[in-house]
């Protein structure tokens, strides 16, 4: 499982998270689903342990000390 993360973070209120998984190409998507293609890249990958309450440390971590 990973997660997509959408740009300009300001504060915990102005961002997407998307908990993912890797699947096949689906056609259609189910209701209530999204699909994405993640094109083959260089990614930053970060390890969050805990619940999604304390993300913000990871993402001050991340833009705060990376």
């Amino acid at each position: 499982m990973f997660s997509l993360n959408y740009p300009e973070i300001t504060d915990e209120s102005n961002f997407t998270y998307i908990a993912s998984i890797e699947g096949i190409d689906l056609k259609p998507v189910p209701s209530g689903m999204i699909q994405r293609t993640i094109l083959s890249s260089k990614y930053a990958v970060f390890t969050h342990k805990g619940s999604l309450n304390n993300l913000k440390h990871t993402y001050n971590c991340i833009y705060g000390v990376w």
